[in-house]
Formats: C-alpha cells, sequence, structure tokens
C-alpha cells in the first residue's frame, strides 16, 4: 500500500474519531442538561427534593405531618465504665454534623401527583440515595445529596441519608397488588461535614486565628482582600494570607483556593480574621502559616 493511500486511511480514522468524540460529548452535554432541568423544576409549597449529582438519583415528594427542624449538633459525652468503681461520664469530642429529620409522603392514592413516580419506585430511589452503588469499590461511600423545598432548612449545605424509618401504622400505607402506591417515611438527614471545614473548626476552638465567610464584590482580586479587607502589610505578608483563603461554598467547600486568578465576583471564600503572621526564616521568604 502506497504512502499516499496510508495517509488517507490514517485521515479516514482520525476523522472518525473525532466523529465519535464529538458525539459523545454532545450526548454527555445533553444527559447534564435534561439533568439539570429535572433538578430545578418548580416545586409545590409542600413538596421537598433530596437529589444527588454524584450519581443523578432524585426523589421527590410531599412533606407530612410538622414542620421540619434542623437538630443541632451536640453531645460528645459517653460513660466509661471502671472496674470496682462508679463509671465516669467523659466526653470524647462533639458532633460535627446537624440532622434534618424530614416526614414524607411517597406516592399518592388513587395515583402519584403529576410528574411523580410510585411509593415503590420513590423507596427504591431513596435505598439507592442512602446506600453504596451496586459493584462499588471497598470502601466507598453512599452518594452526597442536596435538598430543596420551601420552609426546609437544608441552609445550601451538603447531607447524606442517615436512616429511612417506615410509619409504624400501617394504615399510613396503600398497597394495590403487591406494588406499593403511597407509604409515609421518616428519612433523617445527616451533614456533611469534611476534613477541611473539621480542622478549620478545631483551629477556631483551639484559640487559633478564627475565620470569616466573604463574598467577593465585583472588581476585588485576592491582593485586594487580603490588603483591604483582612489588612495585610506587604507582598510577602499578602502572599502568605492568599494561601489561607479556603472555599466556603460549593463542590470545593473547605479547600484551599489553589489559584487566586480563579477568584470571581460573587465567590464565598473563607479568609483568616488577622493577617497570617511571619517570623524567623519565613519573614524573609515571605512563607507563612496561620498556626
Amino acid at each position: 500500500m502506497s504512502n499516499r493511500a496510508l495517509d488517507s486511511a490514517a485521515q479516514r480514522a482520525a476523522a472518525r474519531s473525532r466523529d465519535q468524540a464529538e458525539r459523545a460529548q454532545a450526548a454527555a452535554d445533553q444527559a447534564r442538561a435534561r439533568w439539570r432541568r429535572r433538578k430545578t423544576v418548580e416545586l409545590a409549597h409542600d413538596e421537598v427534593m433530596l437529589y444527588s449529582d454524584e450519581t443523578r438519583v432524585l426523589v421527590r415528594a410531599r412533606l407530612g405531618d410538622g414542620y421540619p427542624h434542623r437538630i443541632p449538633a451536640a453531645g460528645g459525652w459517653e460513660d466509661e465504665a471502671r472496674p470496682g468503681q462508679v463509671a465516669a461520664t467523659v466526653f470524647r469530642g462533639a458532633d460535627a454534623s446537624d440532622r434534618l429529620p424530614l416526614n414524607l409522603i411517597l406516592g399518592g392514592w388513587p395515583r402519584p401527583p403529576k410528574g411523580g413516580a410510585s411509593a415503590s419506585e420513590q423507596v427504591r430511589l431513596l435505598r439507592e440515595l442512602g446506600v453504596q452503588e451496586p459493584g462499588a469499590r471497598r470502601g466507598a461511600r453512599p452518594p452526597l445529596i442536596r435538598v430543596r423545598g420551601v420552609g426546609v432548612p437544608h441552609g445550601g449545605d451538603t447531607w447524606f441519608i442517615e436512616s429511612i424509618e417506615f410509619d409504624s401504622d400501617p394504615r399510613s400505607s396503600v398497597k394495590v397488588g403487591r406494588q406499593l402506591v403511597k407509604a409515609k417515611v421518616t428519612v433523617t438527614l445527616r451533614q456533611h461535614v469534611p476534613v477541611e471545614m473539621a480542622i478549620l473548626d478545631t483551629d477556631r476552638r483551639r484559640g487559633k486565628p478564627g475565620w470569616r465567610r466573604y463574598r467577593v464584590p465585583r472588581g476585588q482580586d485576592a491582593w485586594e482582600i487580603a490588603r483591604d479587607v483582612v489588612g495585610t502589610r506587604g507582598a510577602r505578608q499578602a502572599r502568605a494570607t492568599i494561601r489561607q483563603f479556603r472555599w466556603a461554598s460549593g463542590p470545593r467547600r473547605g479547600k484551599r483556593v489553589r489559584d487566586p486568578k480563579f477568584i470571581r465576583a460573587g465567590d464565598v471564600l473563607l479568609i483568616p480574621t488577622r493577617p497570617v503572621e511571619l517570623w524567623g526564616p519565613q519573614a524573609a521568604t515571605g512563607i507563612g502559616a496561620i498556626g
């Protein structure tokens, strides 16, 4: 086969590869658009939505009796047995995350609400949100979820399902044959606290420099935040302080801002309440750390 024929075959193969990649990208974009429409659909005043962007699983249900209330993190005390002595109460460390119990009505009678699923299907989806994916690798966690709903105090946080409990009253469930068409369940959500956020809270409790949430206004960059808001003096201290900036919301919540150029107007940051102190060789190099 001549070189010209080889070049032609290679060009055709490359064109096919490009077409396949473009079709795959278009399909992925369409799937993302469909998912975005599903999770942003308008809800009624008594509806709540639980969804996971990781697995693209969504449950939409009606709120049952009682107003949803958020239970703040507390506790941390345990009884410690002492052989031959009275047990002592010791503090092991407070819970880091809040809880949010939701009383939900799944399905509907005589038929599910418009756009809704049967109770059996919703129970299946809830279990998908609360357990590991089938075939997941060892140590993999269940998906993290977000909550939407009028009057639901979710605070924009990320949650995971701690428990799913069915109403003990048999009259609260309706079955047609083997199909569950209506059910009442209590889904207890627990706030997900990333390791980075737990470290920040530990630093605050130990008296280390505090943190504050700061929404970046239009036209302000990281250097101006360090100088005008935190109060740094000089480029070295500003540089060391900027290294401590963290994202306060979104999927990067609690993580360091790796590149200050990515900071945009409207972003919410965690910034130190006072400049990073420089000492010893750090004062000369401009490398500092909170601590």
